[in-house]
């Protein structure tokens, strides 16, 4: 009988726990997160953890592939474990239910833009239709910053102003709206219209910050266009 290493052996018990209660997000994060520290490194986890990954997406167990990619994504040695199918179908899972499910997709979302260059065109229409999301602590502001950039909304103007109402200073060109310039420009004025015209009236602070950013804009795009 050729001799394993204990960690080896717990690991592949962990496995066949994780692989016999696919069903239970719960009981495979616990497993997951118990393989993290059995001791084998990384690479030899690697495979275990993305075939749990891959055996639950198959399987259509997306609460458990939610908790298996936010595990997976917050450790840099085992974020490679996971791709972009697996990623979108976990956050587009936990975006569809109630808290704290719709903390995870934050987490998820923004684990996975620290290591792509484009924002994918299903997280940024995602977000166009859930502007909260600019807001979840979940996600940091260059990221909240670069998804709304991927596709400008009024409300995602609006929910940024937020952002600066709360001391988190913001800056805009029309550099990070290639391709959407026209967009980014009309949406920010209509975002201002619609500040102005509601309750708080055109001398709030939110309405200030809407129309510095859309001064901005102009300012750059006439920079640009001479």
């Amino acid at each position: 009988m050729a001799y394993v290493e204990p960690d080896e052996e717990l690991s592949a018990a962990l496995v066949g726990v994780a692989v016999g209660s696919i069903d239970d997000p719960a009981c495979c994060e616990t497993m997951a997160a118990a393989m993290m520290a059995s001791g084998r490194s990384a690479p030899q986890l690697a495979a275990s953890l993305r075939s749990l990954a891959v055996l639950a997406h198959a399987r259509g167990e997306l609460g458990t592939l939610a908790v298996l990619c936010r595990r997976l994504l917050g450790r840099e040695e085992y974020a490679g474990c996971v791709d972009e199918t697996l990623v979108r179908a976990a956050f587009e899972r936990a975006l569809g239910h109630d808290d704290p499910a719709k903390r995870d997709a934050g987490m998820t979302l923004d684990a996975w833009l620290g290591r792509v260059v484009a924002v994918p065109s299903w997280a940024a229409d995602a977000v166009a239709r859930h502007p909260e999301m600019l807001l979840s602590p979940r996600i940091s502001v260059p990221h909240s910053v670069r998804l709304h950039a991927a596709a400008p909304t009024v409300v995602g103007w609006i929910a940024l102003a937020r952002l600066e109402e709360r001391g988190r200073e913001l800056r805009w060109s029309m550099a990070q709206f290639v391709g959407r310039e026209d967009a980014a420009w009309v949406t920010l004025a209509a975002a201002v219209r619609a500040v102005e015209a509601a309750a708080e009236g055109p001398h709030t602070r939110r309405a200030g910050i809407l129309r510095a950013w859309l001064h901005e804009l102009t300012t750059d795009g006439q920079v640009r266009e001479a």
